[in-house]
């Protein structure tokens, strides 16, 4: 008998993203507003706003990201 490999992907919607120098910044998972790069709670704690990434010359763009409370499209 085969084994069952349906596959379950986890919903995603659209999100707001901010890409700057390459670096993909995504919204904090529980603080609206705030944005974090890669590493965050592992390696660094930084967070950004929204004003600051596009007072640095990041673009927004638009990407598909596990659901965040809070969270506005």
């Amino acid at each position: 008998m085969e084994p069952n490999t349906t596959k379950v992907m986890a919903e995603t919607i659209p999100q707001r993203v901010y890409v700057l120098n390459g670096i993909t910044y995504v919204p904090h998972y529980t603080k609206p507003g705030l944005f974090v790069g890669p590493g965050f709670g592992r390696q660094h704690h930084n967070v950004h706003l929204t004003s600051t990434l596009m007072a640095l010359g990041a673009t927004a763009e638009m990407q598909p990201l596990w659901p965040r409370p809070g969270v506005r499209l």
